[in-house]
């Protein structure tokens, strides 16, 4: 499985192979487009070697490189390591800049579900309900998991926030830093058949169960992070969490 799908599979349209081999398609290999032309020789599109080519329609295929150019650079400096790999705790949690999550970033064979039990993740973590390791302990959790990626994947996993095909282990990592994880019968169905969503309807009322009324109560080593409103003990289910 892990030989096929490696989180970097190629699509293609019917015919593209054959095009490129009859010569119908042209193919400019590690080009980028640098301007879009105008005027009177008609739109054209100029390419990062200085060349030229009319183009009638240019159609913009993004997503192929995943990043974060919105934020400061240091900011991204902090989030990658030298090869490119977001260092993330769980996929979710920035190690070098505090506050800062990802969630629907780490796109994974059934993303809903990985993105609803992330959800939960970071709500908790920010009503302090989840006993998170400490700094170096997070950051070696991080190294392994890259290194695991590396291995199951011969190196050829993205280096971005994706998690295939490691979609299962993630939702079970997360469900069980809470100690939520569905039986292991029904865990197992999900390793070996169809995943069941609806196995996990329960997980945010049960953790709603476990928090006092009035929210979280810090304790020894707590950041002093302010009680998020939504976790406020009722059984009706955050409408962010749904």
């Amino acid at each position: 499985m892990e030989d096929i799908v490696c989180g970097a599979i190629g699509l293609a349209s019917e015919g593209f192979f054959e095009g490129v081999a009859d010569g119908s398609i042209a193919v400019h290999r590690d080009r980028t487009i640098t301007r879009l032309l105008g005027g009177h020789g008609g739109p054209a599109a100029e390419l990062s070697d200085g060349s030229t080519l009319r183009a009638d329609l240019v159609l913009c295929a993004t997503g192929f490189t995943q990043g974060v150019p919105f934020l400061p650079a240091e900011t991204r400096r902090q989030l990658l390591d030298e090869r490119g790999n977001f260092t993330l705790y769980r996929q979710i949690l920035s190690l070098g800049v505090p506050g800062l999550y990802f969630n629907g970033y780490n796109s994974s064979f059934f993303s809903p579900l990985n993105a609803e039990m992330a959800a939960l993740w970071i709500a908790a973590d920010l009503a302090e309900a989840v006993a998170l390791p400490g700094p170096e302990a997070m950051r070696r959790a991080v190294v392994e998991q890259l290194a695991f990626m590396d291995g199951a994947t011969d190196t050829h996993h993205c280096r971005d926030t994706k998690i295939i095909p490691f979609s299962m282990h993630n939702v079970d990592e997360v469900l069980a830093d809470l100690d939520l994880n569905i039986g292991a019968t029904v865990r197992a169905s999900h390793w070996l058949g169809a995943v069941d969503p609806a196995a996990y309807r329960r997980m945010t009322p049960s953790l709603l169960r476990r928090l006092p009324p009035s929210g979280p109560r810090p304790g020894p080593g707590s950041t002093g992070r302010a009680p998020v409103d939504s976790f406020s003990g009722s059984e009706e289910v955050p409408s962010d969490l749904r």
